[in-house]
Parts: structure tokens; C-alpha cells; sequence
């Protein structure tokens, strides 16, 4: 069965110290930041390290026959090759994730854009309307003017 996993060379196997409790490995999860200062949790190498070679002791034991060793070895390829894939659809969630955040913030932005343009819209409006009633009494007064001097010329002139 080929498999792309590199693997750490055999160790020997240590017996087991039956006067310690067993005591199920927790995994040391270290937090680290990417590009965005995002925290993310993230397992150490020397921890994928240490369960290939308890996997690898295991399989080695003197106690366990070829059949078992061997469904064990493809029982770990099975679990680190689901892992990826989890790893990658979570990777693909979150970039998806990531997008439509990006997407929302300028939408916001441009939902703010448009408050903005409406609002000066509406000052330009009201500085026409403003300009049209300056407009309309410049033009009360120049027709004013004009009747008053068509009326003076229509008007026999005094000084003849």
C-alpha cells in the first residue's frame, strides 16, 4: 500500500511500567497567529512525531501478530488521511468564512457611501431650491426694471 506520510525511523520498543496508571495522551495544543492575528490552534510536530512511534511500538510489539500490526498501520493511514481532508474542508470553511466577513464590511461600507451621498444630495437640493427662489426674485425685479423703463420710454420726454 503506498502512502505519501513520512515516517520517523523505528524505535525500540520500551516495555510498559505496570506500577504507573495509564494515563490517555492529551494532545498540547499551541496557539499561534497567522497574517491576521487570528489565533489558531495547531498541533506540534513532536507530538505527530510521538504518536507515530507509540503506533510504530505498538505495531512492533512482540505481542501482536503480523494481520494486527498490519490493520493498525492502515487504521493510522485511515485516521491521518480523514484528518486531512477535516483539516482541508475546515481550511475551505473558513476561507469561505473570511470572504463573506470581508464581504459584509464593504457592503457596510458602502451602505455608509451611500448615506453620505444621499445626505449631500439632499443639502444640494435644498441649496437649489434656495437659488431658484433668488433666482425668481432677481427676475421679479428685472421685469420691474423693465416695465418701469419701457414706461419711461413710452413718455413724452420733459426737457423737448
Amino acid at each position: 500500500m503506498a502512502t505519501d506520510v513520512d515516517h520517523q525511523p523505528h524505535q525500540p520498543h520500551q516495555p510498559h511500567q505496570p506500577h504507573q496508571p495509564h494515563q490517555p495522551h492529551q494532545p498540547r495544543q499551541t496557539t499561534t497567529t497567522t497574517a491576521d492575528d487570528e489565533p489558531t490552534l495547531a498541533i506540534s510536530e513532536s507530538e505527530d512525531d510521538d504518536v507515530h512511534a507509540k503506533c510504530d511500538a505498538l505495531v512492533s510489539s512482540q505481542n501482536i501478530d503480523k494481520e494486527v500490526a498490519l490493520g493498525i498501520i492502515r487504521l493510522m493511514h485511515m485516521m491521518e488521511t480523514r484528518m486531512l481532508h477535516l483539516r482541508f474542508d475546515k481550511d475551505r470553511e473558513l476561507e469561505c468564512l473570511r470572504h463573506q466577513l470581508d464581504i459584509a464590511k464593504l457592503s457596510h461600507k458602502q451602505a455608509e457611501m451611500v448615506s453620505t451621498v444621499t445626505e449631500d444630495m439632499a443639502a444640494l437640493r435644498r441649496t437649489v431650491e434656495a437659488l431658484e427662489g433668488h433666482v425668481s426674485a432677481v427676475q421679479a425685479r428685472l421685469d420691474a426694471a423693465e416695465a418701469l423703463l419701457a414706461a419711461a420710454a413710452q413718455q413724452p420726454s420733459r426737457r423737448r
